[in-house]
């Protein structure tokens, strides 16, 4: 009987071998590809965040506060400022909102006091916030992120149209 000797070509190693690193290329290149992606959505995702939540914030304390001439454009110590006023019982209440050395800040303070920046409580971090009256029910939010990245709302004051308290 006959013996046959398998005998290993240097092709079959070399074509194993290639495959082999062409496989781990591929995987790879999808690992890097997926952390770019996953990069890039955190990215958008903080951006979002930081200045959708801060928009979103304003935009409920004004609906929460939606009372005919209770909402206000203020100017304390060269500062823009939302100032929202409310009654609670017999005392009147102001909220004001501003940016205040790189902060999106709340004063919740009586309406007699005389309001003190520095003592806000800090909402976010922010490089901008400013608003302004586009008609007269009609405003315009702006908040700039860290990142400078600016995002814009604009909402309808529903109490000042007709002079109507808004619907709860």
């Amino acid at each position: 009987m006959k013996v046959q000797k398998q005998t290993t070509h240097m092709f079959d190693f070399i074509f194993v071998l290639a495959l082999f690193c062409v496989f781990s290329a591929s995987a790879f290149l999808a690992v890097v590809i997926g952390a770019n992606v996953y990069q890039k959505t955190m990215d958008s995702m903080e951006t979002n965040y930081t200045s959708r939540t801060a928009t979103a914030y304003i935009t409920e304390k004004i609906r929460h506060n939606d009372i005919t001439g209770s909402m206000s454009l203020v100017d304390i110590d060269n500062t823009f400022c939302l100032s929202l006023v409310s009654v609670y019982g017999d005392t009147s209440y102001t909220t004001y909102i501003y940016n205040y050395q790189g902060s999106l800040k709340e004063l919740f303070i009586k309406s007699s006091d005389t309001p003190n920046l520095a003592s806000g409580e800090t909402i976010m971090s922010v490089s901008d916030f400013s608003m302004e009256k586009v008609n007269n029910s009609l405003y315009r939010i702006t908040v700039s992120d860290v990142n400078s990245d600016e995002h814009s709302v604009y909402i309808s004051i529903r109490s000042d149209i007709d002079g109507r308290e808004a619907a709860e």
